[in-house]
């Protein structure tokens, strides 16, 4: 957060006990919100109608799961109390914490990226009013992930090492990106030049002839960190190593009409997490610590610094993190035979030091040593 810490006035939106609530965002239009239920299912609740007096839900461990047939998806979606519609069931995800989305620009769709089974990362469209079933975007074997809308909400992209650098024995090294139209109208008003309308337009998801409505093919891979599509110009933030062996981060733009591109910024610290603006003026690099604010025109870069709100329940924060820690890691590790292992007692009793202040140093050694355990 790079601004001056208000005091953040909290209250219990969501709660589930026992149960993760993880990933919550805001649709672009500010109508619906969706949220992950521990790692794997995909929910959106609508804020127009969303009571939060609702009774608890007893339903999370005693239900099907909602993607079983294609054809009740919606009777499924509205049988959960509190928690909205059920877009992606928990059983599509073959592991906790594998599962990442982004909402479409009209706030109609959302582009998942999830591993339906082990080694295997694809790319699904599922509509925001959990009415259609969810579509295999991607189709492949290869790792897909990073799905990103374009701007006019014409093209859908993601990074995919289908098209990237493999090594000797067969490896994926790099991913380059790809994109599809959302359907036939899509294409059309992009081939057409079609100017953007000020509102974003509706263009639904279509699962008929994808593999026909493909967009672009970035004809070189790399280590992509983040990409933007605004118009015809795909901006593309990655990581390059130097002939020394030191890695950077650059960005470059790539033309989807004229398939050319150039290089608006290089040399930056090896960033950890990237944000592009809306307009692709400006890109924001975590690196080393710090956040720099690259301008693409210039290509000059700036540390900011960062202030994070203080004025916050610090307590209870620090108690949730530590049970949604003991729940991920028992959930991935955890075996009732483990050499008698007594996972509640030994969690119980590390949860005590929460009774009295504990410091964030103090919650990581606490969590770090019940691993251990």
């Amino acid at each position: 957060m790079l601004s001056n810490a208000p005091a953040v006035n909290e209250q219990p939106f969501l709660v589930l006990p026992d149960h993760d609530v993880s990933q919550p965002v805001y649709s672009p239009d500010g109508l619906k919100l969706a949220f992950v239920i521990d790692g794997r299912a995909l929910h959106v609740v609508d804020l127009e109608t969303y009571d939060t007096n609702s009774p608890e839900p007893s339903w999370l461990s005693t239900v099907p799961s909602l993607l079983s047939t294609q054809n009740d998806t919606e009777t499924k979606a509205n049988s959960r109390p509190n928690t909205g519609k059920e877009l992606i069931a928990a059983d599509m995800v073959s592991e906790s914490n594998r599962l990442e989305f982004v909402w479409s620009p009209d706030s109609t769709q959302l582009a998942v990226h999830l591993s339906p089974r082990p080694y295997v990362e694809q790319i699904y469209v599922v509509d925001a009013e959990g009415k259609n079933p969810a579509v295999n975007v991607s189709q492949s074997g290869f790792y897909n992930g990073k799905p990103k809308w374009s701007q006019d909400n014409r093209i859908l992209t993601w990074t995919t090492s289908k098209f990237g650098l493999k090594t000797a024995d067969g490896e994926d090294w790099d991913e380059t990106v790809t994109g599809i139209f959302t359907n036939s109208s899509a294409m059309k008003d992009f081939k057409d030049d079609r100017e953007v309308p000020e509102e974003v337009e509706s263009y639904p998801f279509s699962a008929s002839n994808i593999e026909y409505r493909d967009a672009f093919h970035l004809p070189f891979s790399s280590a992509v960190l983040e990409t933007h599509l605004l118009g015809d110009q795909l901006l593309v933030v990655d990581m390059v190593a130097s002939p020394s062996g030191d890695e950077t981060t650059r960005g470059f733009i790539y033309n989807l009409r004229t398939e050319e591109s150039h290089t608006v910024f290089t040399d930056q610290p090896m960033a950890t997490d990237v944000y592009i603006t809306a307009n692709q003026n400006y890109v924001y690099l975590l690196a080393e610590g710090e956040v720099f604010e690259v301008d693409t025109a210039t290509g000059e870069s700036i540390s900011l610094p960062i202030e994070l709100p203080v004025d916050y329940q610090e307590a209870p924060r620090k108690l949730a993190a530590y049970q949604q820690f003991v729940r991920q890691t028992q959930d991935l590790y955890y075996r009732p035979d483990m050499d008698n292992v007594d996972w509640a007692f030994y969690s119980e009793n590390y949860q005590a030091f929460f009774r009295t202040s504990i410091t964030t140093v103090t919650l990581s050694m606490c969590s770090k040593s019940l691993a251990g355990s």
